[in-house]
């Protein structure tokens, strides 16, 4: 078993290999020498230059990121994208992850820039995760994304206190941007007791003055919304469904299970 801080600026793991990575039992956390915003962000902007845990860029096929706790990641746990000959990665897992105290979670991106303008998809399954005090992106997927969330527990996001619900303030559990395509199903979420800002299936669009792209695609089937959250669908049947076989775990074992399994081992 490993500790291993992100230090700052840089990432806190990289890997060169193409294809068959798996990154399991570690556990990752902002570097306590990075500054307090960074430790503990509480505005998007504290979270600039922070640090990454885990980078996904490029082909890589087949990662699978699996009992790992993440806690207080600075700028982001979990992110991937495009690099720089215009690939992106493709069939990623994530699952028995513990998200703890950080301000985002997991974005898995893949939208063109000036110079790479293919559509090129990546996909993604996130499932038996344990989302807690995380402000906002349980997950977030962004631009050409197909994700499968399934089964995961997220709890506890969002400010005490906060009638704006916009800007700073908003703060939201599973998202959707620039036409990704969000399948979530049979997952438990349990906003902030005492907030009034609990969106969950977030939906926004994505310009720039390269692409052009309507709100991201959300579909939900069976999942459990308590307190004052808000499950919202945005264009269900754009959304792409899994071609592969799974048997999701009914809403009681994700409560029961999830917390107990989603940690290093």
């Amino acid at each position: 078993e490993q500790n291993l801080r992100s230090p700052g600026k840089k990432l806190g793991l990289t890997d060169s290999r193409k294809e068959n990575v798996t990154i399991s039992d570690l556990k990752f956390q902002i570097d306590q020498d990075s500054g307090s915003k960074c430790e503990k962000p509480v505005l998007s902007t504290d979270t600039k230059n922070c640090g990454v845990a885990v980078m996904i860029k490029g082909s890589t096929n087949k990662v699978w990121i699996h009992h790992n706790l993440f806690r207080s990641c600075g700028e982001k746990c979990i992110t991937s994208g495009y690099d720089l000959a215009g690939n992106v990665p493709d069939k990623i897992s994530i699952s028995h992850n513990s998200f703890l105290d950080s301000f985002y979670a997991i974005l898995i991106e893949a939208i063109p820039n000036k110079a790479y303008t293919e559509k090129k998809f990546t996909h993604v399954s996130i499932y038996n995760n344990h989302f807690r005090n995380i402000f906002r992106r349980s997950p977030r997927i962004a631009g050409f994304v197909r994700g499968h969330v399934m089964n995961n527990f997220i709890e506890q996001w969002g400010k005490e206190g906060v009638a704006n619900c916009k800007g700073e303030d908003s703060a939201f559990a599973s998202s959707s941007v620039g036409e990704a395509e969000m399948f979530l199903e049979r997952n438990i979420y349990l906003p902030s007791l005492y907030s009034a800002c609990s969106s969950v299936g977030q939906s926004s669009a994505y310009k720039d003055d390269v692409v052009d792209l309507e709100k991201g695609f959300i579909k939900a089937k069976g999942n459990l919304v308590y307190r004052k959250g808000t499950m919202t669908e945005t264009n269900p049947a754009k959304v792409t469904l899994p071609s592969y076989a799974y048997k999701p775990m009914s809403v009681k074992d994700v409560l029961l299970k999830v917390r107990a399994e989603a940690r290093p081992r």
